[in-house]
């Protein structure tokens, strides 16, 4: 005998549940697929159903909610001592009376390098399970909430160590702490090791639209920006040295780089003096090489006026923490030792911007630098768990995106002219956040991803988007590259500018003839 509540069903054998929604979608769950067990005991109430599968067997319980205009149900699972994990998996393409499942559309949950908008629930939207933090590739999780065109929202919360998959419809979540990333945490409590809401509209709200649902659930599940970036970095664009110099950019090449900014009559916000300034990660110092005399950037000797982001990210090179009384500052292994991270260029000790000594020193560090050189603000990179160095401890967290959250925190304590490229439960930070790179072609990670990318971005809360490079162009030796603007442009070597396509990003000029580009 199946067990109702509300528009919830339970089989008889404790196994599947169905959701009814308002519309034409029922959320069919499979529930503890983990383990071959069937229900014993069921126990029920007007406000909530507890499901019992025996002695040594994970037990649920499902909580109805109601709020304003949702009605909500939380599924929480208690394991047992001997399991190691717990998964549920929910089917996302199934309508209540065999109409076409085509019209269920799915938006948000991880980031994809090959994102589409909405969902492709079929192969291009298929991944393996992953952990659900941010990464750089295959699935960077950045927000647990997922929304459907049927008004139908997801949400999971942050202590839950949540694994995801979407495979042939189906979307599956599963709590699991003895892996990497989340081996390095202690556990949930057993009470509530795998949890997750569903929530839709109630009976008497059948003719919200999925815009009003979704402000709903938002406000419940997510956070919204609480002010505005830098608005002069909205209206003209970032110019940066790295498409048109990479890491051998020198002073003279920002000097004829700003100066032709300035002669070709382009708006400029701020010039960005990407990667390889400094001589070493973590030393704090220009290199005196490249830029033997390093101006005041907002008003140097050629009467070229703007103001300058420095690229940082959050690592010292081994050998500029050598000195041993800053190890306390850095990310630690297992055994309570400084870790060291080899990421794509070297060894590198990692900040811990849980520990409040950490965050002041790199704080103090950056804040000299600026008033030293004149330096605006900074272009801060990296702030995934994809730079964690194997088996560390965080000084403070319960999971591993506590990492990112604060580094992002960090970030914008810097001013609203800051750019990032992380975020997870930070989106009152208030700073531009960088998409992921893209590739300039129609497969993978195209040109085909990024206003999608962008979309989801900005359905979890994160408005203020800054699209990056173009990558491997047959055009990239002219310098192209993607920074945020109102329009983006390119030249023929004229002064006459080529518009691209009318979005927020600006093509950075390369000093050759170009063709316009036909997006």
């Amino acid at each position: 005998m199946e067990t109702t509540l509300g528009s919830l069903r339970i089989a008889e054998d404790g196994k599947t549940a169905q959701l009814f929604t308002t519309l034409s979608l029922v959320l069919k769950i499979y529930l503890g697929e983990s383990f071959n067990q069937n229900k014993t005991v069921v126990r029920t109430d007007p406000k909530y159903v507890e499901v019992d599968y025996g002695i040594g067997f994970p037990s649920l319980r499902v909580d109805m909610m109601q709020e304003d205009m949702l009605e909500i149900y939380r599924f929480k699972w208690r394991k047992s001592a001997d399991s190691n994990y717990l998964k549920d998996t929910l089917q996302m393409n199934l309508t209540q009376n065999g109409s076409d499942s085509t019209k269920i559309k799915w938006y948000g949950g991880a980031l994809r390098p090959n994102q589409h908008w909405p969902i492709d629930l079929d192969t291009n939207g298929t991944y393996k399970l992953h952990p659900f933090v941010t990464y750089d590739a295959p699935a960077s999780g950045q927000e647990r909430y997922w929304l459907c065109s049927e008004r139908l929202a997801i949400s999971v919360p942050y202590t839950v160590p949540l694994w995801s998959k979407i495979d042939n419809g189906h979307l599956t979540l599963q709590a699991q702490a003895d892996q990497p990333p989340f081996n390095s945490f202690a556990p949930p409590t057993d009470e509530a090791f795998l949890e997750y809401e569903i929530a839709i509209p109630k009976k008497d709200q059948k003719t919200v639209s999925l815009r009003e649902f979704h402000s709903k659930t938002f406000d419940k599940y997510l956070k919204r920006p609480s002010a505005t970036p830098d608005h002069l970095m909205m209206e003209k664009p970032i110019w940066s040295t790295w498409a048109q110099y990479g890491p051998l950019v020198t002073q003279m090449d920002v000097l004829n780089f700003s100066e032709t900014i300035n002669k070709m009559g382009f708006p400029i916000s701020h010039l960005e003096l990407d990667d390889k300034w400094a001589a070493e990660y973590g030393d704090f110092e220009i290199n005196q090489i490249k830029f033997p005399d390093f101006p005041k950037w907002s008003s140097h000797k050629c009467g070229v006026f703007f103001e300058m982001l420095n690229f940082v990210v959050p690592m010292i090179r081994v050998k500029n923490g050598a000195d041993l009384s800053l190890r306390k500052y850095f990310i630690k292994n297992s055994t309570g030792e400084a870790a060291v991270n080899e990421w794509w260029d070297g060894k590198a000790y990692v900040i811990d911007f849980t520990n409040p000594g950490a965050w002041k020193w790199w704080s103090d560090q950056l804040t000299a630098f600026k008033e030293k050189h004149g330096v605006h603000s900074y272009k801060f990179d990296a702030g995934e768990i994809t730079w964690m160095p194997e088996d560390y401890k965080l000084f403070n967290g319960s999971n591993p995106n506590d990492f990112t959250r604060a580094y992002v925190r960090f970030t914008a304590t810097f001013g609203n002219a800051v750019e990032n490229r992380a975020g997870s439960g930070t989106q009152d930070s208030s700073v531009f956040l960088r998409t992921l790179d893209r590739n300039s072609d129609w497969d993978g990670m195209g040109l085909q991803t990024l206003i999608p990318g962008i979309l989801i971005s900005s359905l979890h809360g994160y408005y203020w988007n800054l699209p990056i490079w173009l990558v491997a162009m047959d055009t990239l030796r002219t310098g192209m590259c993607i920074k945020y603007q109102t329009e983006s442009y390119t030249f023929d070597g004229s002064r006459q500018a080529l518009s691209c396509f009318p979005y927020s990003f600006h093509l950075c000029p390369g000093f050759m003839t170009m063709k316009q580009c036909k997006l």
